[in-house]
C-alpha cells in the first residue's frame, strides 16, 4: 500500500423519511435508498444515490436534486459523519475539496457500490460523475451503522446492507469485510 493512504470512520444514522431529517446536519455524506422507477421490478430498497453537502439538507431537499427522478416513493435517507476527516483542503494558499476527506469517501462508496451486483438491471447509477472512475488515492472506510436516535446497530439494516462494514480501495482494487 501507498504511503498516502488514509482510513476514515463514517458513522451513518439512519433511516430518515425527508420530513424527518434533523436540520442542523451539514458537512456530511449521504445516501439515499429506495426503488427506482425506472424498474419496477424490484421488490426491495436499495443504494441509489450518494453525494455530500456543506450546505445540510437543504441541498437534497432541493425540488431539483436527483433523487426525486431516480425514486419517487418508498426513498429514505442515511446520513454519514466522517470521523478523522475535513471538508476541504488546503494546497498551497488555495482550498480546495479534490483530496478532501469528504470527496474521497464519497468516491470509494460510489465506486464501491457500482461495482457491487445489486440486481439484474442496468438502472443503478448512484452518481454519474463519480461512479465510473476509482479514487484517485488510496483510502479505507470503517461503516458504523447507528439508529437515527443514535443508538448503536447490531444488524445492519436491508436497504443498506450492500455497503460493508469495511472498504479498502489500495490504489488497484477494493478490499472488503465485515
Amino acid at each position: 500500500m501507498a504511503a498516502s493512504f488514509k482510513m476514515y470512520v463514517v458513522k451513518w444514522f439512519g433511516p430518515y423519511k425527508e420530513s424527518d431529517l434533523p436540520n442542523d446536519a451539514s458537512n456530511m455524506i449521504y445516501l439515499w435508498t429506495g426503488k427506482r422507477k425506472s424498474n419496477p421490478s424490484v421488490k426491495y430498497c436499495v443504494p441509489q444515490y450518494c453525494g455530500i453537502t456543506g450546505r445540510g439538507i437543504d441541498r437534497f431537499l432541493d425540488v431539483s436534486h436527483k433523487k426525486d427522478e431516480l425514486m419517487p416513493k418508498y426513498r429514505k435517507c442515511w446520513i454519514g459523519k466522517i470521523i478523522g476527516g475535513k471538508r476541504t483542503t488546503v494546497k498551497g494558499k488555495k482550498k480546495t475539496r479534490k483530496n478532501s476527506a469528504f470527496e474521497r469517501t464519497e468516491s470509494l462508496v460510489v465506486y464501491y457500490l457500482q461495482r457491487r451486483k445489486l440486481h439484474n438491471c442496468k438502472c443503478c447509477v448512484l452518481n454519474e460523475r463519480k461512479g465510473v472512475n476509482p479514487p484517485s488515492m488510496p483510502i479505507g472506510i470503517l461503516n458504523l451503522f447507528y439508529k437515527s436516535n443514535e443508538e448503536k446497530r447490531n444488524r445492519i439494516p436491508t436497504t443498506i446492507k450492500n455497503l460493508s462494514k469495511i472498504i479498502i480501495w489500495d490504489g488497484n482494487q477494493i478490499i472488503e469485510g465485515y
